[in-house]
C-alpha cells in the first residue's frame, strides 16, 4: 500500500512492521524490510528454498551480475542465485572469480574464461598484472592480466628474466635476446645480463 512517504506492507488492514522478506504484488516479487519497500535495496532474499537477487527493491528477472550479501558477493543470473556457475563475472568495479556461485577471494592463479586464461589475485582480475606465473607444470607469460599467446621474447618474473615462446617459458632455448634495449644471454630459458651464466633453475 502506498502513501505519501512510500510503499508499505499491509496485512489484515494494518502495516506489518515486523515483515522482512519477499512479497508478491502486481505480478512481481518485492523486498520488504520492516514493513517498508525501499527502492534502493539490492540484496539476496530466500523464498521457498530459492535465493533471489533483489535489485532496486524487487526481483529483477533481467538482472545478471554480482550482489553483495553479508560480507560476500554472489552471482545472480536472471534474478536467481546461480550456485552452478564457476568463472569470471563483472560488476561496476571490475572482474571477479566466482566459484560455485560465490566470489572466491582466496583464489590466486590462472582461470580459464571465454577462450583465454586470466590471472586472478585474491579473487580479482587485475588488468595491469604482468609477469611469469606457474600453472599445471608450465610457466606462462601474463601481459595485461591474461596469458599472451602471441608474445615471444623476454619477460620479467619474480626471480629472474625468462625467455617466452608463444606465451610460455621455453626452457629449451639457449641464445641471445633483448629486453628494453638491453642484451641478455639465455641459458635453458633463463636470461642473464651480458653473458653472466645462470644455470639449472626452472623456477621463476
Amino acid at each position: 500500500k502506498k502513501n505519501d512517504t512510500g510503499w508499505f506492507y499491509v496485512k489484515n488492514g494494518k502495516v506489518d512492521f515486523a515483515k522482512t522478506g519477499l512479497v508478491y504484488n502486481a505480478g512481481n516479487w518485492f523486498y520488504i524490510q520492516n514493513g517498508y519497500l525501499n527502492w534502493k535495496t539490492t540484496t539476496l532474499a530466500m523464498n521457498n528454498g530459492v535465493w533471489y537477487g533483489v535489485h532496486n527493491g524487487y526481483v529483477d528477472w533481467t538482472y545478471s551480475g554480482l550482489i553483495k550479501y553479508g560480507n560476500s558477493y554472489y552471482n545472480v543470473t536472471r534474478g536467481v542465485l546461480n550456485w552452478n556457475y564457476t568463472g569470471l563475472v563483472k560488476n561496476d568495479t571490475g572482474w571477479f572469480y566466482v566459484n560455485k556461485g560465490k566470489v572466491d577471494f582466496s583464489k590466486t592463479g590462472l582461470v580459464y574464461n571465454a577462450g583465454n586464461w586470466f590471472w586472478i589475485t585474491k579473487g580479482y582480475l587485475n588488468w595491469n598484472s604482468n609477469g611469469v606465473v606457474q600453472y599445471g607444470g608450465d610457466w606462462y607469460c601474463i601481459r595485461k592480466g591474461r596469458v599472451d599467446w602471441a608474445y615471444t621474447g623476454l619477460a620479467v618474473g619474480t626471480t629472474g628474466i625468462w625467455y617466452i615462446k608463444n606465451g610460455k617459458v621455453d626452457f629449451t632455448y639457449t641464445g641471445p635476446a633483448k629486453l628494453n634495449g638491453d642484451e641478455y644471454v639465455v641459458y635453458g630459458g633463463r636470461a642473464s645480463v651480458k653473458g653472466t651464466s645462470i644455470m639449472g633453475s626452472s623456477s621463476t
